[in-house]
């Protein structure tokens, strides 16, 4: 089962000074900068509470974070796209949001979350997470949080693509053959790893009969 879209509350402010100045000097004050922008929207540059804004990132890791953006009264409901942090701190330097439109689909980026415990791992085997982000195509009110997984019956040898999943009230737009998770054997691990070794050092083995 997949889960509900999440709905956050924000207030933000227009922002008339732009520029790499204002914004360092809005950050000191305890707010950061962002952009609103979508499909037939104009462009707004906004500021947002830093306390605010990190309390639905903080609620939301691992999730598609939805609010309801109140910019200066005006209430537009919006996916949190891309969250900037300062590569030395990780603090929080810029936010884009991305207006939904009401009865359109949109196609957003969705993280996945594996649950329970495979039994080929409780038999020795290693689990493998490939994808940990799906395509998704959606009305604002369908898309989900996060895409789910259970993987309990998963054994050995055993892989979940895309095409096994079975979405309900969107669309996952992947290539179907994507493989999403799957349980190595142990000795599968070591010989890929052994391979990536050998790679390394540029004299991987030849296959016979090449």
């Amino acid at each position: 089962r997949d889960g509900a879209m999440v709905h956050f509350k924000l207030v933000a402010s227009k922002r008339e000074e732009l520029g790499s100045r204002p914004a360092g000097r809005l950050r000191r004050a305890g707010w950061i900068p962002g952009i609103v922008y979508g499909h037939g929207v104009e462009n707004v540059p906004v500021k947002i509470k830093e306390n605010e804004l990190l309390r639905v990132i903080r609620a939301t890791i691992g999730e598609t974070a939805i609010v309801e953006l109140d910019i200066e009264g005006e209430k537009r409901l919006c996916i949190v796209q891309e969250v900037q942090r300062h590569p030395v701190t990780g603090q929080v330097i810029h936010v884009d949001f991305m207006v939904l439109p009401e009865h359109e689909t949109v196609e957003v980026k969705v993280p996945v979350k594996l649950v329970g415990e495979a039994k080929g791992v409780k038999r020795g085997g290693v689990l493998d997470f490939i994808t940990h982000e799906l395509w998704v195509k959606a009305t604002a009110q369908n898309i989900p949080s996060h895409i789910e997984i259970d993987v309990s019956e998963l054994d050995v040898g055993d892989v979940v693509h895309v095409r096994d999943l079975k979405p309900e009230g969107y669309e996952i737009t992947d290539d179907p053959e994507t493989p999403i998770v799957s349980i190595l054997s142990k000795a599968g691990v070591e010989e890929a790893a052994e391979e990536a070794e050998a790679e390394e050092e540029g004299e991987a083995p030849a296959e016979p009969g090449e």
